[in-house]
């Protein structure tokens, strides 16, 4: 395998994965009846509208939900560096558990 196939391969790997993130994302505000492009918003204000996550979203609501743990999505979203959402995310948990 040269190094552009082992170079794509990589790309591809990390693309799938980056779907199976943004899939749970939006389970886990399903879950919690959160709008996902809002709470994306909030971490992510000075940004267009996300069309993978539009995308995905799209696929999802023809799914049925699926339960995600909150530790779970705040371990992937770090996995993929995504901390200003992860920080959104606990915020809405701590108010939550105030409340």
């Amino acid at each position: 395998m040269d190094n552009k196939s082992v170079e794509e391969l990589i790309i591809k790997k990390y693309q799938d994965e980056e779907k199976t993130m943004i899939h749970l994302f939006i389970e886990w505000c399903r879950n919690h009846q959160l709008d996902p492009h809002t709470v994306y918003h909030l971490a992510y204000p000075e940004q267009e509208k996300n069309s993978l996550l539009t995308e995905i979203l799209e696929e999802v609501d023809q799914q049925a939900p699926l339960n995600i743990p909150d530790h779970t999505l705040l371990e992937v979203l770090q996995y993929f560096g995504n901390d200003e959402l992860a920080f959104v995310i606990v915020d809405l948990i701590e108010k939550w558990s105030k409340q």
